[in-house]
């Protein structure tokens, strides 16, 4: 837990990795000092503006107001003019040992305390800095009647067109693992409703990410996310409860071997393209191809779209249910869903099923992703059960309501999908603006977060490309077979990155920005 910007961590991780360092003889006040004095030296690096105005500081009676005091005595032993122009607003005298440790050598060196409740948002401009130090890793929801309070006078300090910048240290307030509040970026108030705050520019964060902070979909649409190391001790036995999206995939992944053919490439299938929703099954298309895809057939309801299909996609060979029984091809992943009406999937429901049972004889190794019409699929009692461990299926935040489960904004209802999950047996990828995969309990890791909203992702047809792109990764042969859950994790990545370098793309260019990313 040391700031490897990749491992999220649950509160209790957090406390425990505090109480683990203390019993190998560190002290609690040297890892307080060392969290402040890290905020502090980003603070001062140059990297951050700090500007000659006053700095408000809101302490808590906690340990995270501990946090707040520290980084004031910080300023009082390395920068003097900065420590005058500190002003402390403490929502009472600090309850614990460590705590009391700082604010006792604060009052020594003169430092000016105020009392949170007597915050005037009048009295911070422009030129000021804010910075939130309120509750840390031990909030729950509802938040107190007194800091709601402080939280709505920094939101209207905020919601100026003339605003202080705001930091929060370690854990924003009101992020509880078991509940949601929302907030908004500087410069708005929402309203003034009252379950709105402003999102912090930095958060700090101490030791490593904290999940709930991580999953949040306002601050990683408004907040920068530092993680610092703090010397907690390394034991080895610390596992993260989830961890971010790797952001350092190798093209590797997708880029196709000098000796390969078009069936070690990926031998890939889609079954999908109903009457008046064949584009969907050819942006699958075309995103399987650019992601490294070698050879595709599709299944499609109806003979007029199959032969639309063939028409606009001549490398994609199509065939339709209308014609006869599905055909005995083998591929190495399917792809169900894709422009499939639910009407359809009403008339070929059990022959798609059957299909997917007498595939599983022949070829138990292959991969299958259920997206759009064909989610449902994962419910039916006949659904292979050998299968299960090699679906993924991917809604997005409103089917995956339909398929039973709740938005996950918290860590609460992270673990509710989990449970979902095991139900069914499969990978869970749910689309939002924060993504996350959920995989099977017997993974080391079992939770994935792409933190890191795109909206150039928020266009129709976006998730038939992901699909395309998973289908190619999925039935890629390799000499070195990778887990189910990394190969997800390089085709969100490659989805995301590749969308990134346009603006406002339409899902008809994500193929040529995926051949674009992978060739630079």
């Amino acid at each position: 837990m040391n700031g490897n910007n990749l491992d999220l961590y649950l509160y209790e991780d957090s406390r425990r990795a505090d109480s683990i360092s203390i019993e190998k003889g560190f002290t609690a006040v040297q890892l307080m000092g060392q969290a402040a004095l890290s905020s502090y030296l980003r603070l001062t690096s140059g990297a951050f503006i700090l500007s000659k105005g006053s700095v408000f500081i809101f302490c808590g009676a906690g340990n995270n107001g501990g946090d707040g005091l520290a980084l004031a005595y910080m300023a009082a032993g390395h920068n003097p003019d900065l420590f005058r122009r500190i002003k402390i607003y403490r929502t009472g005298r600090s309850k614990t040992d460590t705590a009391v440790f700082y604010e006792k050598h604060l009052e020594v060196l003169g430092a000016a305390f105020f009392e949170a409740s007597n915050f005037d948002s009048s009295e911070a401009g422009a030129e000021d800095l804010l910075i939130e130090a309120l509750l840390g890793t031990g909030q729950k929801a509802p938040l107190s009647e007194l800091v709601v309070s402080i939280l709505n006078n920094i939101r209207e300090v905020r919601s100026r067109e003339d605003h202080p910048a705001y930091i929060s240290l370690d854990v924003p307030a009101g992020i509880a693992e078991n509940g949601l509040v929302r907030f908004v970026p500087p410069g708005q108030s929402h309203g003034h409703k009252p379950e709105y705050f402003s999102a912090p520019d930095e958060i700090h964060s101490y030791g490593d990410f904290k999940l709930a902070v991580r999953l949040h979909p306002d601050l990683a649409a408004y907040s920068r996310h530092f993680s610092f190391p703090i010397g907690f001790y390394p034991d080895s036995k610390f596992i993260s409860a989830a961890r971010l999206l790797d952001e350092d995939f190798s093209r590797g992944y997708f880029l196709k071997s000098p000796v390969s053919h078009k069936y070690l490439a990926g031998h890939g299938l889609i079954v999908g393209g109903s009457r008046g929703m064949e584009g969907a099954c050819l942006l699958g298309a075309d995103c399987f191809f650019a992601a490294g895809g070698g050879i595709l057939h599709a299944f499609v309801p109806a003979e007029k779209s199959r032969e639309m299909i063939t028409i606009k996609k001549n490398s994609l060979m199509a065939t339709s249910f209308e014609s006869g029984a599905i055909s005995d091809i083998s591929p190495a992943a399917i792809a169900i869903g894709n422009g499939l009406s639910e009407d359809d999937l009403k008339k070929y429901r059990s022959d798609i099923l059957n299909f997917l049972k007498n595939l599983t004889l022949r070829r138990p190794e292959m991969y299958v992703i259920l997206d759009a019409g064909g989610l449902e699929l994962i419910q039916d009692e006949s659904y292979p059960d050998a299968l299960r461990v090699r679906t993924v299926i991917t809604p997005h935040s409103g089917e995956w309501k339909k398929l039973g489960g709740k938005p996950v904004d918290c860590v609460d209802s992270l673990f509710a999908a989990a449970a979902l999950q095991e139900k069914f047996g499969c990978c869970v990828l749910i689309k939002d603006a924060v993504s996350a995969l959920i995989c099977p309990a017997s993974e080391k890791r079992r939770f994935l977060v792409q933190s890191r909203p795109v909206a150039s992702l928020a266009t129709a047809g976006s998730g038939d490309c992901l699909t395309g792109i998973l289908l190619a990764v999925l039935s890629r042969k390799r000499e070195e077979s990778i887990p189910m859950s990394k190969a997800i994790e390089a085709a969100l990545f490659l989805h995301s990155s590749s969308a990134s370098q346009a603006v406002q793309p339409s899902a008809d260019d994500f193929a040529g920005l995926i051949k674009k990313f992978l060739g630079g």
